[in-house]
C-alpha cells in the first residue's frame, strides 16, 4: 500500500491522457478519510488524482493534527516527498479549509482551488463537542452530526450509511477535526492567492453558512461563489453528479 511522509495515499491515474499535468489533491473532511470521496468524482476527471488520509485518519500513522499550521506542513512534506512543487487542491469541510491554508502559506505551489463548504469561519455546535467528551455517546454525535449537517429533505437511511463510518473513528481525532474548524477565523492576507478558486456552499448550511462564504469569496482576487439551493454543509454528497460536473469544467480548464 503507498505511503509517504506517513500519509496513506490512493492514486487514480487516467494513462497518458494528461501525463505532465498537474496532479489534483483530494482533502477529506472531519474524520474521514480518501474514501469519503465520492468515486464519481475520484474515478470521472480525465487526470492524475491523489486523494490521502490526513495525519491520523483512515491508514495514515499517527495522532491526528491539533492545530491548522501543523496540518498544512503535513500537507507540505507529503507534496515534498511525491516531489510535486505544484497541484490543484480540492477539499471539503475541513479539507478545504486545509487547501484555503496550504495556498495561503504557498501560494506559489497552488495552481487552482475547488473549496466545498467552507466559509470565513466554522460554527459548530457545542452539542457535537459535548456528546464527544461523554463516555460512549459517540453514537449520540452522529446522529446529532446528520441531523445538523445535512439538509432536511435529505433521506435518513442515506444520512446513517454515509455517516457510519465515523463509528471507527477515534474520539480524539473528531475531537482534534472539530476543534481547528471550531476556532478558525479568517486572518492574514489572503490577497497573495492569485490562483483561480471556486467555491461551493449549501444555502441551508448551518456551519459554513452564506454569510461567511461570501466573506471568504470577497477576500480572495479570483473566487467565484456558487450557493446551492436547499443544500447543508454535505452537500459533496446532496450534490456530488453536479459537484464532479463543476469539477471537471474547472480543473480541465486551462
Amino acid at each position: 500500500m503507498p505511503y509517504s511522509n506517513n500519509l496513506f495515499y490512493r492514486i487514480y491515474d487516467e494513462g497518458d491522457q494528461l501525463k505532465n499535468a498537474r496532479p489534483l489533491i483530494l482533502l477529506h473532511g472531519s474524520g474521514g478519510s480518501h474514501m469519503a470521496w465520492p468515486v464519481d468524482i475520484r474515478r470521472s476527471l480525465k487526470r492524475q488524482i491523489i486523494a490521502l488520509d490526513l495525519p491520523g485518519h483512515g491508514k495514515s500513522a499517527g495522532t491526528a493534527c491539533q492545530h491548522l499550521p501543523a496540518l498544512v506542513q503535513s500537507l507540505r512534506l507529503f507534496l515534498d516527498s511525491l516531489h510535486i512543487y505544484q497541484a490543484d487542491l480540492a477539499g471539503h469541510s475541513l479539507g478545504a479549509l486545509l487547501a484555503l491554508n496550504f495556498a495561503q502559506a504557498f501560494p506559489k505551489r497552488v495552481n487552482r482551488l475547488f473549496l466545498v463548504s467552507c466559509g470565513s469561519n466554522f460554527k459548530v455546535p457545542e452539542e457535537l463537542f459535548d456528546s464527544l467528551l461523554c463516555p460512549n455517546r459517540k453514537g449520540q454525535f452522529i446522529e446529532d452530526f446528520g441531523q445538523i449537517a445535512f439538509n432536511r429533505d435529505f433521506p435518513q437511511s442515506q444520512r446513517r450509511k454515509l455517516l457510519e463510518p465515523l463509528n471507527q473513528v477515534r474520539t480524539s481525532t473528531l475531537l482534534a477535526d472539530l476543534s481547528i474548524c471550531a476556532e478558525y477565523h479568517l486572518r492574514g492576507d489572503f490577497g497573495k492567492i492569485a490562483c483561480p478558486a471556486q467555491l461551493v456552499n449549501g444555502t441551508n448550511d448551518p456551519i459554513t453558512t452564506p454569510v461567511s462564504a461570501r466573506e471568504l469569496a470577497h477576500n480572495l482576487p479570483q473566487a467565484a461563489l456558487d450557493l446551492m439551493s436547499k443544500c447543508g454543509h454535505m452537500l459533496l454528497y446532496e450534490k456530488t453528479a453536479l459537484i464532479s460536473k463543476m469539477m471537471r469544467g474547472f480543473f480541465n480548464e486551462e
